[in-house]
């Protein structure tokens, strides 16, 4: 499946068509569509999280965590154009 998209590049100020493909970006190239060059539609890097504790349920701090369970955050977080993510951990004393 191949979908484009097009949007004003942040630091030329250009209006740029993006060309994906499974899942990548094939080809990116200057928008020739008319009424485009006045487009609101801006095109970014993704997002970052700086301190994700989980997500939609999940707890990176459960005594249960398990790879799913991070594969699973890892996943829906990128479905929400969070590219970057920094997992927040606490330690504490040992209760014995």
């Amino acid at each position: 499946m191949v979908n484009s998209f097009s949007g004003r590049d942040p630091i030329s100020g250009n209006v740029l068509t993006v060309h994906c493909g499974d899942g990548r970006i094939t080809r990116v190239e200057p928008c020739g569509a008319p009424g485009l060059a006045d487009s609101e539609t801006w095109l970014c890097h993704g997002l970052v999280d700086l301190q994700v504790n989980g997500y939609r349920g999940n707890d990176l701090n459960a005594d249960d965590l398990n790879i799913d369970t991070v594969g699973y955050l890892a996943r829906s977080l990128l479905a929400s154009a969070i590219t970057l993510r920094l997992r927040t951990s606490f330690c504490s004393d040992a209760v014995i």
